[in-house]
């Protein structure tokens, strides 16, 4: 493809966005032409929103996926199709888009001082451990709650 002469297209984009007079020859592609090479070479588009487990997938990635095409798409959907020996690893990497922890329920100024840096309940519990080995609670209504946050 040619590059583009004299005015640009508002949706042109530029290849790089150096600001170098030996830049200013670079060939500048508009949004049908990028359209055409993401075709042409195959490229599936798709994008993951992790709060909602939801995938949104443009038609080549549900071809290349292997899934019928639907307006509801979850990890797990797309996991189904992943050979059963790298399942447990692929799941481990997406699951690495959140930090997890836990704190005592009873504990709020604790679990308000998290949130105010950015984790949130998910509203998931987990028992206190009651291990004998280690020492008995005193109280017999300990329980974490589950807090987590999104990584960058």
């Amino acid at each position: 493809m040619e590059a583009l002469q004299g005015d640009r297209p508002a949706d042109a984009v530029p290849v790089s966005f150096a600001k170098t007079p030996e830049m200013s020859s670079l060939p500048v592609w508009d949004a049908l032409q990028l359209r055409l090479a993401i075709t042409a070479a195959g490229v599936a588009l798709w994008s993951w929103n992790v709060d909602t487990n939801r995938f949104t997938m443009d038609q080549t990635a549900f071809r290349l996926c292997g899934v019928q095409l639907s307006e509801s798409v979850t990890f797990d959907d797309l996991s189904s199709h992943i050979h059963p020996a790298d399942r447990d690893r692929v799941k481990a990497a997406f699951a690495a888009t959140r930090l997890e922890m836990t704190v005592l329920a009873q504990q709020d100024k604790l679990i308000a001082y998290y949130e105010r840096r950015g984790f949130r309940r998910t509203g998931e519990t987990r028992p206190f451990p009651a291990d004998p080995r280690y020492a008995r609670p005193l109280r017999d209504d300990l329980y974490f709650a589950v807090l987590e946050k999104p990584l960058p």
